[in-house]
């Protein structure tokens, strides 16, 4: 995953920067922005991280804080490519939850026990079937940190197949966009 960082002002260079984000992980590049005319630095660098947990990690840690001399704290976003900032701290639980298959006998105790161990886990929604209450065989997981979430994708046990859900959206959202896409008479068709 890249990373999107602003506020990397005037006297940070990619030393100063690299030297800050490389205690939580290996980093495979950093790209400082610079005006194409002057050469002089924008406040704005890309980091790529060698895993995604390492990247999530980084902005926990680094979000607000400052680098070296410079007072100004540090704003870092997540960002799929260079010029594409996503999310960052204290938005809406960017991808803090995982999507898994579990046995259709599992506990929400058993997968909360297995998962815990990276990180902390305020959820875990076992998926049933509505007509017979019978496990689906499938689980959300929700980690109080998308780093906590990222960590479990990469080193969890094969066999749970996981990947990270989406967030939620809300069910009046979802109502509010169907009915968009609805006939304006509610009866379809012409």
């Amino acid at each position: 995953k890249q990373w999107y960082q602003r506020r990397v002002r005037g006297n940070h260079d990619e030393d100063d920067i690299r030297e800050s984000f490389s205690k939580y992980g290996r980093l495979q590049d950093i790209w400082v922005v610079k005006d194409r005319h002057s050469g002089e630095r924008k406040g704005i660098a890309y980091i790529k991280f060698e895993k995604a947990s390492e990247a999530h990690i980084a902005m926990e840690k680094l979000h607000g804080s400052t680098i070296g001399s410079d007072p100004k704290p540090l704003k870092v976003l997540l960002s799929d490519n260079k010029g594409q900032s996503r999310s960052g701290p204290g938005e809406t639980k960017p991808r803090s939850r995982i999507f898994i298959l579990v046995p259709k006998d599992a506990a929400q105790s058993e997968i909360e026990e297995e998962f815990s161990k990276f990180g902390k886990v305020e959820n875990v929604q076992i998926l049933m079937d509505r007509q017979t209450g019978a496990s689906k065989g499938c689980a959300y997981v929700t980690f109080e940190k998308p780093s906590c979430a990222f960590i479990a994708l990469e080193d969890c046990d094969e066999k749970f197949r996981a990947v990270i859900a989406e967030p939620r959206v809300p069910r009046d959202a979802r109502q509010d966009n169907n009915d968009r896409h609805s006939h304006r008479d509610g009866h379809g068709g012409g």
